[in-house]
């Protein structure tokens, strides 16, 4: 199926509590892009369809890294806002735990692998916390990794990021957490994996809080 001349459906990946996530390929770009476009019970609602855009902003503010998701754009189809982001091709870490294919290899193969991707997930976030972002919402479904196993942490948009800091001026320039504590308004998150705080409903989070649940998620790829 064709949308708007330039972007052909390749196949339906999911739904979540505010997206369906569909892979399409990009005609003009000649590549894969991943979609999360708005439900359809959700475009009634005006203050929800400009939240969507001003979180998807947010997240195409953060740019490239290695271990981002990037965002590309977004695109209203169908009267829908769309979300166009880099399509990721090995499912995410939550499938690699379900399905087991984290746990492949012998003892030594599956300790490095784990450690490997860790380390990503760390990096992903380090450098989002440094643009002045809380993610809010970290967990292994969150991280998308590649068939050979480069992690991305993704869902930045989607699930209230913030880019506050105590010095709101400064938002463009890399924080350093050494001087300045990033702080955000209490968002989107899951309970299994948020942190005290976050659960407590704290409106004066701070990257500490992807931490505790970067943490909880390291556990579960170690137990299963």
């Amino acid at each position: 199926m064709l949308l708007c001349e330039k972007y052909r459906v390749e196949k339906y990946l999911g739904e979540g509590g505010f997206a369906s996530v569909w892979q399409i390929r990009h005609l003009d770009w000649n590549m894969d892009l991943a979609v999360k476009r708005l439900l359809k019970k959700h475009l009634d609602k005006t203050s929800m369809i400009e939240s969507f855009l001003n979180e998807c902003l947010s997240w195409i503010e953060l740019g490239m890294h290695p271990n981002i998701t990037a965002c590309c754009y977004v695109e209203k189809i169908g009267g829908a806002p769309c979300v166009f982001a880099e399509y990721v091709n090995g499912g995410t870490l939550h499938d690699w735990i379900k399905t087991e294919k984290l746990y492949q290899g012998n003892n030594n193969d599956v300790l490095e692998r784990i450690l490997d991707i860790a380390i990503q997930f760390a990096y992903g976030l380090n450098y989002a916390h440094s643009c002045g972002m809380v993610h809010q919402d970290v967990k292994p479904s969150n991280v998308l990794l590649s068939q050979d196993g480069i992690a991305r942490v993704s869902d930045f948009g989607l699930i209230r990021a913030q880019s506050l800091t105590d010095s709101p001026k400064d938002v463009t320039k890399p924080v350093d957490r050494q001087e300045r504590t990033i702080i955000a308004k209490s968002g989107g998150y899951s309970m299994s994996y948020c942190s005290p705080e976050q659960g407590g409903m704290s409106n004066t989070l701070t990257w500490r809080t992807d931490i505790y649940s970067w943490a909880v998620s390291i556990l579960q790829m170690f137990t299963g």
